[in-house]
This record gives structure tokens, sequence and C-alpha cells, in this order.
């Protein structure tokens, strides 16, 4: 639109409604993306009041990493909140945050596995068959290590 005024003009524009408009889109796109992280990923967990946690020592994690899955009957029941080593064992302590109580039995075994020859290691818990179950802070006695697939080919090789 123009307007005239003695000898000046003046042009009055909508400017910015393109951008604007880009720029909410851009939002909504990165908004949403952020919700599938949060619900993908397992931060939701984090997120969540109900908190049952557990501690495990084992030889070696190798492979294992805070956010690691934990596993019960092939189902994420959790995921690894800390790891320490514990210097008087030379161990590592791992702390497990669980998604609510499932009154595993205090025999229950956590074991190192792999997904598959070359994937990720997560944490699977065996159930055990004891009476008796594992409150909140509880440690797991039984626990199995990580094995180095190397290390198994070296000694299958004679080296």
């Amino acid at each position: 639109m123009t307007m005239r005024r003695g000898h000046q003009i003046m042009t009055v524009k909508r400017e910015g409604l393109p951008e604007i408009l880009l720029g909410g889109i851009v939002f909504l796109v990165a908004l949403s993306f952020l919700i599938y992280s949060v619900f993908t990923t397992g931060l939701k967990e984090s997120f969540s009041g109900n908190k049952f946690i557990l501690y495990a020592n084992f030889q070696s994690v190798e492979g294992i990493q805070l956010g690691s899955d934990v596993v019960l009957a092939g189902v994420k029941v959790g995921t690894v909140s800390d790891i320490k080593l514990i210097e008087d064992s030379f161990q590592a302590k791992l702390t497990f945050l669980l998604l609510e109580d499932y009154k595993l039995p205090d025999d229950t075994e956590a074991v190192v596995n792999s997904q598959g020859l070359l994937g990720g290691k997560y944490i699977s818990l065996n159930v055990g068959g004891s009476d008796e179950v594992l409150l909140n802070g509880d440690e797991l006695i039984y626990t199995q290590g990580s094995t180095s697939i190397l290390n198994l080919i070296n000694k299958f090789m004679g080296k």
C-alpha cells in the first residue's frame, strides 16, 4: 500500500508474517521430537516418582553404560543409573533404577548379556525361587559379569 503526503512516499508492508509462521512450524516440530525422545529413550522413567533401586557387584561390566537396559523376561523393567568401582575388591558396583517394585525373590541373578553377536550390552534379571523378596535398596548377591568375545576367540585359538 502506498500513501502520498506532499513529496514523501510511504510504503506500508506486512513484514515478518512468513518468518513468524515458519518459526512456529519449526518450534512445533522441535517440541514433537523432544516429546518423542522422552518417551522412547527411557527419560520418562527418570522423571517419574516411582523409583525402586537395587545394587549389584560384578567382576566385569564391559559394554554396560549409564542408561543401559535392565530386562526381566525380555521386557525392559529399568535402567542402569550408576556405575562405580569398589576400590577394595576392584569390582564394579551397578545401581539399577527399576520402574516399580516387581517383588523379585532375593536369589534373583543379574547377568550382563549382549544383544546379538556384536550388539550392545544390557542387564538381564533371572528370577530365583526364594520366598523372600528384595526390598528397595537391597543388593543382588548372584551376578555374572561380561564375557569378552575377543578373550573367548583367543582362548579358542589357543593364544
